[in-house]
């Protein structure tokens, strides 16, 4: 549609392809997500182990999410156990819905120690959160409150979700193109632009104020989170 009608402008949000120079991309600093998933994960562990379940290994946007995680749990909690999973590896992208291989990953990691996962396997999350529940252990959800999609037997065990909130970049495109300052490619948004919240969860009053603390050192430039 873009070629077809180059005078128009267009915006797509999530996809970090180039489309054209009339289209703008509105993607999200992946890393920073991770990061923060990281921190959750970290100060609500009890084993002080934590770990990452991705997608798919070779797919950026969760690469960088998952190198985000290793450094914001590493940050908040030194010296605590970080394990880095996926469920499948590209070219195969059957890691973004495959929730019985999901589901035995997260059962291995909470079998070895492990007690939170940030899930960040799309479709395949559900069967990170059935792993936690029958194993007593809590998740950190990713991009929605995923705990609004789980049965009232697992909401339990959301210790929060940390939001991409869509809102809040689609509203910064539209007033740059009612300002007519619209360029092509793309425009990530992260934590200094308001483009991460949390939801509500188990233990995320606990927490909050130590995360909000790490989302204020973000912002100002005092942190740099790592997309490798």
């Amino acid at each position: 549609m873009a070629a077809e009608f180059p005078k128009v402008r267009f915006a797509i949000v999530e996809s970090w392809e180039d489309l054209g120079p009339n289209v703008t991309n509105l993607v999200f600093a992946e890393q920073e997500l991770g990061y923060l998933a990281g921190a959750a994960a970290a100060l609500a562990s009890r084993k002080k182990s934590v770990g990452f379940i991705g997608a798919v290994k070779g797919e950026p946007i969760i690469d960088r999410a998952a190198a985000g995680f290793a450094a914001g749990a590493r940050a908040a909690v030194p010296g605590i156990r970080v394990a880095t999973e996926y469920v499948s590896a590209a070219p195969d992208y059957s890691g973004y819905d495959d929730q019985g291989k999901a589901r035995r990953i997260a059962a291995r990691l909470f079998q070895a120690g492990g007690d939170v996962v940030f899930q960040d396997a799309g479709s395949s999350n559900p069967g990170i959160t059935r792993a936690a529940g029958a194993a007593g252990a809590l998740v950190v959800g990713a991009d929605g409150d995923e705990s609004q999609g789980a049965g009232e037997d697992l909401r339990g065990v959301f210790i929060t979700s940390v939001v991409k909130r869509v809102d809040v970049i689609v509203f910064d495109y539209l007033r740059s193109a009612a300002r007519g300052a619209v360029p092509a490619g793309a425009r990530v948004y992260g934590v200094k632009d308001g483009a991460f919240d949390f939801a509500p969860g188990t233990a995320l009053a606990a927490i909050r104020p130590r995360l909000e603390e790490i989302k204020r050192r973000i912002a100002a430039g005092e942190v740099t989170v790592p997309g490798t």
